[in-house]
């Protein structure tokens, strides 16, 4: 291959590199690495850079004198050598904001303390007429990558009563409102099932249970807050809660 061909091809495979990048800076064409979106300001630093080694490229290719020819040699020389030390930085920092965008916004979360916690609550009558059972029953389940540590659960309950109006279709409930209030039932345990630690994947439940006196249109919300602790120290509060109708004296 003869030094003008040779600079042809160069200067073609410049310039299609160039325009490539000039096309995703006029359409605003979005560019993935993993799930990091690549900056235009690399597309216009590589723009410039090969175009001008396409246009160095097409002027060696015209057949100039020899020691023109010499000198365009020499810049190309230089240009391509600053060119692959560029290409070095530039790779550098998009490894860099790649393992940021991987393992710092990605990676780190899924490491975090991550849980499903849910309850269920069920009265029941009891065969005495004058009073029900309640059974409060609480899940937990480590639904993240990390382990933690569940050292006491907090049990709240709460009575509150709802007037019965027989004009209106619906009647609001606030349960905020009552949870404010203190609670008839405040009591924490560190001996449950619920306790100790959850590797990843790992569940457990737990119950309690109560004898409440029959009451007509009496609610009553029960809640269980697990203290939760992941290895890095950091406290986590998982709550879940529950409201029934107590059961009346006709049922």
């Amino acid at each position: 291959m003869t030094q003008k061909t040779f600079s042809m091809v160069a200067g073609v495979i410049f310039s299609l590199i160039a325009l490539g990048h000039l096309f995703r800076l006029v359409f605003k064409s979005s560019v993935l690495l993993g799930a990091w979106a690549v900056p235009f300001w690399i597309n216009w630093v590589a723009l410039i850079l090969f175009a001008y080694l396409a246009y160095e490229s097409f002027r060696l290719a015209k057949g100039n004198p020899s020691d023109r020819i010499s000198g365009t040699v020499e810049r190309i020389k230089t240009w391509s050598e600053s060119a692959k030390n560029i290409a070095q930085i530039i790779a550098i920092v998009v490894a860099g904001l790649w393992t940021y965008q991987k393992f710092i916004k990605t990676e780190v979360p899924s490491l975090e303390l991550r849980s499903s916690v849910t309850s269920d609550l069920s009265i029941d009558p009891l065969a005495d007429k004058r009073s029900c059972s309640a059974t409060f029953s609480v899940y937990a389940e480590n639904i993240g990558q990390s382990s933690f540590d569940v050292s006491r659960v907090r049990v709240r309950g709460w009575e509150f009563d709802v007037a019965e109006d027989k004009k209106r279709f619906a009647v609001f409930v606030d349960t905020e409102k009552t949870t404010s209030k203190p609670p008839f039932f405040d009591q924490e345990f560190t001996s449950r099932r619920l306790v100790g630690r959850y590797a990843p994947g790992q569940k457990s439940f737990t119950t309690f249970e109560w004898i409440l006196r029959r009451s007509p249109n009496k609610m009553i919300v029960f809640e269980a807050e697990l203290h939760a602790q992941n290895p890095e120290n950091a406290r986590v509060p998982l709550v879940t809660s529950r409201w029934r109708k107590v059961c009346s004296p006709t049922d």
